[in-house]
């Protein structure tokens, strides 16, 4: 009888909340046996697909494990095969995923005479991504949205952002809550928003040496940008200046 060894390779690919290790034993007269052999401390769930092409047997072996493991493993492959004079082995390391590397920044900038602050919360990780979320935001935003890219390196960023009103959240403390599977407990980075003083408006009028005429001032002291004009009595008229 016609005996042909298979073609044998491995590859391993990331899904969003798991892991797939491929195992294949191509083309082979007759079938491969394909099995797994893993560490101790991990469980899997495998499963198998077998094809006939012009007489000749390919098998793959799926086997998945969770998206993040805690620590290095090595997984084999293990196929046998009656050209082989031996099991044919193949190893697979899985490497351990890493804690989110997290940074919270704070901008302001002025719209429309009102000044707004931003707060944006980063976390970079292995797979799976993180989940982001806030404390004492809910019901004060004015703008809220997300980011998430995945990088060739197989590394996850993702980021989450808030826009508000300063003094809305004036003084408060701000808090980005990260959850990720390689954290025992969520991890949290704490932002104080500086305070901003209330406006203040101060009105006066001084009496010009020399000159019949007075001088008014309106000032007003504050984080938003503001319009100030005059309204006179009667006919009254006068110089108007800004500083």
């Amino acid at each position: 009888s016609v005996i042909v060894p298979p073609s044998i390779w491995t590859v391993m690919s990331d899904r969003t909340d798991h892991k797939v290790i491929e195992c294949s034993a191509l083309n082979s007269i007759p079938a491969a046996n394909i099995s797994w052999l893993l560490p101790d401390s991990l469980t899997g769930h495998v499963s198998y697909n077998s094809t006939d092409n012009n007489g000749t047997q390919s098998v793959k072996a799926f086997l998945q494990i969770p998206a993040c493991l805690h620590k290095e493993h090595t997984i084999t492959c293990e196929i046998e095969h009656p050209a082989l004079k031996q099991k044919e082995m193949r190893n697979i390391t899985v490497p351990p995923c890493f804690a989110p590397y997290i940074t919270v920044q704070t901008g302001k900038a002025c719209e429309k005479g009102r000044e707004y602050t931003t707060v944006e919360c980063i976390a970079i990780t292995s797979k799976p991504a993180a989940n982001i979320s806030w404390t004492q935001v809910k019901n004060s935003t004015e703008e809220f949205r997300t980011g998430h890219v995945t990088h060739q390196n197989g590394t996850e960023t993702v980021s989450s952002t808030f826009r508000v009103p300063t003094h809305l959240l004036s003084g408060q403390d701000i808090v980005c809550v990260v959850e990720h599977p390689a954290l025992l407990t969520v991890e949290r980075r704490t932002i104080r928003l500086p305070s901003t003083t209330s406006p203040a408006i101060k009105v006066f009028l001084l009496t010009l040496k020399n000159t019949p005429r007075m001088l008014a001032i309106c000032e007003y002291v504050g984080s938003l940008d503001v319009n100030i004009t005059w309204l006179l009595p009667g006919n009254n008229t006068g110089d108007v200046s800004f500083t």
